[in-house]
């Protein structure tokens, strides 16, 4: 097999760059710089002793410099990051599994690191949406479906997840009730929560009487949202108020009940001509509108 000098010299580039390392911080004692700048150049040819060390510096095996395929430059590329990948989705840090997967080239996107790409990206989707930054989590979708694609091990929850998200995500920045396909049960899973499903269902039956609030833990936030809107129908405005008000203070709101709590704040205040209560929900509202473009 004919050596390729160029080819050695990227590949070695390549993992540098990579691994945000200088010329003189690969180099080492091994090497001089401008040895190694030749090397990466292609105009001279390392020593054995020295792939052995840059293979060791750059935690690749000696032969992924010798890889003749675009193919087999990937399968050793991905031994070196796997490692580190599983440890990053198993810790949660989505973010940093997005970073090392735009790493590698194209060709080391196997089904593992597909199947934990498609996920990765749709638990930042779910960060960006509590953010109520809506625009950034459709990308996030999008790009999740694209790896979604290229791996054969994905399950039918995490199909299922993009197409529930993609829509509740389209319709959040102003709907005040959602279609009767979003409040499915059997969408639940480890990515959607049957909570969010219930509470969804439970806005549709609220403006039919069908709902009571019992199907909600105690104290839930679901819970108070319906009681609120119970406390609407029964005439009890001032109720109403108090416990929207609770909702739209409180911090840790889930993102897909905001903007209706605001909606409701902003209509029960009015009815109770606390303007002021009034004025900040519909702000409120105003906000989510804006950083739903985000």
């Amino acid at each position: 097999m004919e050596l390729q000098p160029k080819r050695i010299g990227e590949r070695i580039r390549f993992l540098r760059v990579r691994r945000n390392l200088t010329q003189k911080e690969l180099a080492g004692e091994q090497m001089t710089r401008n040895m190694l700048s030749l090397i990466e150049n292609g105009s001279a040819l390392p020593s054995l002793n020295s792939l052995v060390y840059l293979a060791e510096i750059l935690d690749v095996p000696v032969d992924y410099f010798f890889s003749a395929t675009d193919e087999d430059e990937g399968r050793y590329l991905k031994l070196s990051a796997i490692h580190s990948l599983r440890q990053a989705y198993a810790a949660e840090r989505y973010e940093d599994c997005i970073t090392q997967i735009q790493a590698l080239p194209v060709s080391a996107a196997d089904d593992e690191i597909s199947l934990i790409g498609a996920n990765a990206y749709l638990y930042t989707a779910l960060q960006s949406a509590a953010a109520y930054e809506l625009k950034t989590a459709q990308q996030h979708l999008k790009t999740s479906q694209d790896f979604l694609q290229k791996t054969v091990y994905a399950g039918e929850d995490l199909k299922k997840a993009l197409v529930f998200y993609r829509e509740l995500f389209t319709l959040l920045p102003s709907s005040l009730e959602f279609p009767e396909r979003l409040t499915d049960l059997r969408f639940a899973s480890s990515y959607i929560p049957a909570e969010m499903l219930v509470y969804l269902s439970g806005l549709r039956g609220i403006t039919r009487g069908m709902m009571t609030g019992k199907e909600f833990p105690k104290e839930s936030y679901a819970s108070k949202h319906i009681q609120a809107l119970q406390a609407v129908s029964a005439n009890r405005t001032d109720t109403a108020v108090r416990l929207l008000r609770e909702l739209a203070q409180d911090g840790e709101l889930p993102y897909y009940m905001r903007f209706r709590v605001y909606s409701d704040l902003e209509e029960a205040a009015g009815l109770t001509r606390e303007y002021r209560v009034a004025y900040m929900a519909a702000r409120k509202k105003l906000d989510l509108l804006e950083n739903a473009k985000k």
